[in-house]
């Protein structure tokens, strides 16, 4: 593995994981995650593209040792390495997930975490363009659509 993914995504971001040093425990993705990272590092691409700005990415991949120690999903889109949670330089998440929405961008899932201020993105097949917003009061924890 070289450094780099792509232009402006690296493996160190891909892989990444406070938990995983506190904790000690591995994140290195096998054969498999790691093709399904580089499809997503250039999807990523095209959302850096669409927004105009650096992303600072703060959760990709998980092992699953890591998914579990920090409460994600058995499901979760980040075991594979399709999904990425990140925040836009200088933008708000509402507004980019709105224009995300609004752009011809195909994914499986987009959620706004409007008290974290940040976008999680699935490229996992299939490709269902689902949006969804984070919302404690609901029996899910989320609720369809980038609401209030």
């Amino acid at each position: 593995m070289t450094d780099r993914i792509t232009k402006h995504f690296t493996w160190r971001e891909a892989t990444r994981s406070a938990t995983a040093q506190v904790r000690g425990l591995a994140n290195d993705p096998g054969a498999e995650a790691q093709g399904c990272i580089e499809i997503t590092a250039e999807c990523m691409e095209s959302v850096r593209s669409l927004l105009g700005v650096r992303l600072e990415v703060t959760s990709w991949y998980r092992s699953p040792a890591v998914n579990k120690a920090v409460g994600g999903s058995k499901t979760s889109d980040h075991l594979t390495g399709y999904a990425v949670d990140f925040r836009a330089k200088g933008r708000d998440a509402k507004a980019c997930a709105a224009q995300i929405a609004a752009s011809p961008l195909l994914f499986n899932q987009l959620i706004w975490y409007p008290n974290q201020d940040r976008l999680h993105i699935s490229f996992a097949p299939p490709l269902r363009n689902e949006m969804m917003t984070r919302d404690p009061f609901s029996a899910s924890g989320y609720r369809k659509g980038l609401g209030k």
